[in-house]
């Protein structure tokens, strides 16, 4: 029996509905997390500073910066979350997360328009894409990766139709869509090209082209002189400095991040193992089988710490990250005579997606992490669907096989989705913990940590410590994350003489995978925490452990130690700055 793939044009509101409800429960449950303190900041700041909340100064890994103007964010959606919270007060995290629902949907959708436009099954790559462990994952959350990527995605798709179809209605909205992508990440530049490049492959007219850059161009332009007027400064110039910074930092080494770049790329876009018998009928698909055995000593040898099932589990997500990239190639720049001029075009340009994308996530983003593959999760998806002609299509009909890639892909995308909303609640459960147990109106509470734990602390009063920080009183508690965010450390968990460690909660969870954690080298969020995506429990691996210290004396003057403290990345404030930002 074979199932009969639909071939409707409009994108079908039962699948519109029930992506919906999947989301209810994790917008019900999920707590502010990871970066989604950053964007709240932000949000705080819209009230103080309207035109610019971008320039007020912030505490990053214990160090000042003069402001984050050079933030690869701009803040658009931040206006957004300032108008949510003013309409749901006391509701508003429950609200925010559901206001980042209608992201979700419209990468969905563009999704769905894309398969159509490449007469791919546009049902079975939606799913495919949405509950991508990639996707699902990020999509609980309101930081900016699926917002970019859904108004990105969005321009691109509706930039094919335009100029296939000379739509130039297409074509106008084409660039506001990426536009707004650019106006909610700098990073959003690079979905100008497939458009621009399929374009040209097309032979388009240069003023058609001009007509589709015009939108996202002005309203770039607008953005920079906006900021020229009002703070006097060229905005091109600081990010080229702040990228320059950020390099002399340290980071991951080229291989070890290539090689983690392949492995979230296997990891986090399909079903690996479906990835590994997706080509078996050929010789390179029995050569990526074997390939695993010889890159699994490899491995041993290169990351000889990471154990015996670790390095299995790698070789298995390298070589099927391997597979996605050379397949989707194999498939752009091959030449099947059944595809006319369009056809040809469509799939070089999504060739040289994965091609720029790619190399722009490996040499862009010194400390990887998972999140900046979703920029090649549509080409690559849509390769694998192409790919193998008409046994892939036969395939894609077989009710056993189709279950399984469904179920498989839905499977790791829930189980990874879980782990990341266990972790979250944990961490808030944690904070309440300790400022429950600790706090009183005689102390103050500094967290020594980043957003998903300070953000919490922050909100019940607490303040954000430095790395040589001489605010803090005797009888004042500070707690120090160890797991999840052990990017710094202060004098006063290193030195007996001016604090006591008093106290060490544990947070843990009876889910039995972390998808951020040392103890299992899981790294979904950065691999400076471990080179696999998620990871189970075997033996005991807590979500967090916090360690509680009761301050016993102020720090000393230290000048050289205080410059610390003033060595964040693009800081011109003044020594005597009156009041540091909490």
């Amino acid at each position: 029996m074979q199932i009969r793939i639909s071939t409707q044009t409009k994108f079908p509101v039962i699948l519109l509905v029930t992506l919906f409800v999947v989301q209810i429960p994790f917008a019900l449950l999920m707590p502010f997390h990871i970066d989604d303190g950053i964007f709240l900041r932000i949000t705080d700041s819209v009230s103080r500073d309207p035109l610019m909340p971008l320039r007020e100064p912030v505490i990053w890994e214990g160090q000042l910066w003069s402001d984050m103007m050079s933030y690869s964010h701009p803040p658009l959606l931040c206006y957004y979350l300032y108008g949510i919270r003013a309409l749901s007060g006391e509701w508003f995290e429950l609200l925010a997360h559901f206001a980042f629902v209608p992201f979700f949907l419209l990468f969905a959708g563009a999704m769905y328009y894309l398969l159509r436009f490449l007469k791919l099954p546009a049902v079975l790559g939606t799913l495919l894409a949405v509950f991508s462990p990639l996707m699902f994952t990020l999509s609980h959350t309101i930081m900016m990766d699926v917002p970019t990527a859904a108004f990105g995605l969005a321009g691109i798709v509706l930039g094919f139709y335009g100029f296939r179809d000379y739509r130039i209605r297409y074509l106008i909205w084409a660039g506001v869509c990426n536009g707004i992508a650019i106006l909610i990440s700098y990073t959003a530049v690079f979905y100008l090209l497939p458009v621009t490049f399929y374009a040209l492959l097309l032979g388009r007219p240069r003023r058609q082209i001009l007509l589709y850059f015009l939108p996202p161009a002005g309203l770039f332009a607008a953005w920079l002189l906006l900021i020229l007027a009002v703070t006097g400064r060229f905005l091109p110039l600081d990010v080229l400095d702040l990228l320059r910074a950020y390099e002399d930092r340290p980071h991951t080494g080229f291989l070890p991040r290539f090689f983690y770049t392949l492995v979230m790329t296997g990891g986090t876009m399909l079903f690996p193992v479906i990835l590994l018998f997706w080509r078996w009928r050929y010789i390179r698909g029995k050569l990526y089988l074997m390939a695993v055995f010889p890159l699994s000593l490899l491995v041993r040898d290169l990351l000889p710490g990471e154990g015996f099932f670790h390095q299995v589990a790698l070789s298995v997500l390298a070589v099927a990250g391997f597979i996605l990239l050379l397949e989707s190639l194999l498939v752009a720049f091959g030449r099947p005579a059944s595809l006319d001029a369009d056809g040809r075009a469509a799939w070089r340009t999504l060739g040289a997606w994965v091609i720029v994308f790619f190399l722009a996530t490996l040499f862009a983003f010194p400390c990887g992490a998972a999140r900046y593959q979703v920029w090649i999760l549509p080409p690559l998806l849509a390769a694998f669907l192409h790919s193998g002609g008409a046994f892939s299509r036969r395939l894609l009909r077989q009710p056993v096989f189709l279950s399984v890639l469904i179920i498989g892909q839905v499977s790791l995308g829930g189980m990874m989705a879980l782990a990341d909303l266990e972790m979250a609640r944990a961490l808030r459960r944690g904070v309440d913990q300790v400022m429950s147990r600790y706090q009183s109106a005689d102390n103050t509470v500094w967290i020594a940590g980043e957003w998903q734990l300070r953000h919490y602390v922050l909100a019940q009063g607490g303040r954000t410590l430095l790395r040589y920080d001489r605010r803090p009183r005797a009888g004042d508690i500070l707690i120090k994350p160890v797991l999840t965010t052990p990017t710094y450390f202060t004098e006063y968990e290193q030195s007996a003489a001016h604090a006591l460690r008093v106290d060490q909660v544990t947070v843990d969870s009876a889910f039995p995978f972390r998808v951020l954690n040392p103890l299992v080298r899981a790294g979904f969020y950065s691999d400076y925490w471990g080179f696999v995506p998620v990871w189970w429990v075997r033996d005991k691996a807590p979500i967090e452990i916090l360690d509680v210290y009761l301050i016993k004396s102020s720090l000393p003057p230290n000048q050289e130690r205080e410059k610390e403290n003033r060595a964040g990345l693009l800081n011109t404030l003044a020594e005597d700055f009156p009041e540091l930002p909490r």
